[in-house]
């Protein structure tokens, strides 16, 4: 009787034993929750692999230093493009949507590059938009009116026709085609992209405290890892 007291006894304690170990295993190869995953995941961006400090000649370069004074309390980010440029059709809304996450913590601007004497007209085109007050509508559109549809919109004539599709009076499109204001703004986002030695797009520099620094998609694969590096930057 002692004998089968003792065994029962035993073999309780084993299946107590067993049980224990089983929860163990089975908690081991559960996966840990998302958020501390990603408290575990360090965004380890390197200066010469995802992004580039510009030099001193540039950041000491009259039209740089002057743009930096702009907004001396925050981080400027500035957005290289063009509309001839698919990688930049593909930056643009992802870019935007960052922009306004951030709110009023970067001031952002929207620099046209001129690396074509057509790609000139384009750059008219932005500015046409921006002082139309139509940025939010048109300046997608003409992405898409390039890249999807096809449309030439490299030489004033075609793109008064497509700016006279889109509700745009003749005489308006024809002032500012013609608008000095026009011409300077265009003029300076050249003399920027010179200073700034700005060769591809799309490009983003971000002004800081600490220096200024360029990145683009010849230095980071995609977009979202593009906006993860730009986090990085803006607390530099």
């Amino acid at each position: 009787m002692l004998l089968k007291t003792c065994f029962r006894t035993h073999f309780s304690l084993l299946k107590i034993v067993f049980y224990v170990l089983l929860l163990c295993c089975v908690n081991q190869a559960l996966p840990h929750p998302k958020g501390h995953a990603k408290s575990n995941q360090s965004k380890n961006f390197k200066e010469g692999k995802h992004y580039l400090k510009l030099s001193n000649a540039v950041q000491q370069n009259r039209l740089v230093s002057a743009f930096k004074e702009k907004d001396p309390k925050k981080p400027q980010v500035l957005s290289f493009f063009n509309y001839a440029c698919y990688g930049c059709s593909v930056l643009s809304t992802a870019l935007e949507h960052w922009v306004k996450q951030k709110g009023q913590r970067v001031a952002y601007y929207q620099i046209p590059v001129i690396f074509h004497p057509s790609w000139r007209t384009l750059a008219t085109a932005f500015y046409i938009v921006d002082e139309t007050k139509q940025l939010k509508t048109l300046h997608p559109k003409l992405f898409k009116a390039i890249h999807e549809k096809h449309i030439n919109l490299f030489t004033p004539k075609k793109l008064k026709k497509y700016l006279v599709k889109q509700g745009m009076q003749t005489k308006e499109i024809d002032h500012y085609l013609e608008s000095f204001l026009i011409r300077q703004r265009v003029d300076y986002a050249e003399q920027l992209q010179n200073a700034y030695q700005v060769k591809i797009s799309p490009a983003v520099i971000v002004n800081t405290p600490s220096g200024s620094y360029m990145t683009n998609f010849y230095l980071v694969s995609d977009e979202e890892k593009l906006l993860a590096v730009l986090d990085h930057l803006i607390k530099l």
